[in-house]
């Protein structure tokens, strides 16, 4: 029987504790029957361990005062640096296109439309719903 193996995120967010309940059901499952995905999982494991025994490097002597230093020598990149972009991932530029159309479903009241369809109505509400939506994710993006 063919199954598809979990992928590195998901391993690596089980090995952590870092998924939900349910979805660590699944992967427990799946890592019963599944000799490949137990495998990388136990290399993900192996790959903790010999991380962890690894000694902590300290920092150079006087890093810290160096830093400061430089920071205090040029107090204008500190103070007018453009604060860092979020980087949106995969699923959460999905969640936002699910969310968008949801909104346009719902707010269009499209279902009840579909029973007794009146095009240029329904053309107009939808335009008029994306262009509010537009402008959401515009001061969103001003936001992240």
């Amino acid at each position: 029987m063919w199954m598809k193996h979990l992928n590195d995120l998901q391993l690596q967010r089980f090995q952590n504790s870092r998924c939900t309940p349910q979805e660590a059901t699944r992967i427990r499952k799946h890592l019963r029957r599944c000799d490949v995905c137990r495998r990388e999982l136990m290399a993900y494991a192996e790959l903790n361990r010999a991380l962890a025994a690894q000694p902590l490097m300290a920092a150079p002597a006087h890093t810290a005062e160096r830093v400061m230093a430089a920071l205090r020598s040029n107090p204008a990149s500190s103070s007018a640096a453009p604060r860092p972009r979020l980087k949106l991932g995969v699923e959460l530029a999905n969640g936002c296109v699910a969310a968008a159309a949801t909104y346009l479903f719902i707010s269009t009241g499209v279902w009840s439309k579909i029973v007794s369809i009146d095009a240029v109505k329904l053309g107009a509400d939808v335009h008029i719903r994306t262009l509010e939506l537009v402008k959401i994710v515009e001061t969103w993006a001003r936001l992240i």
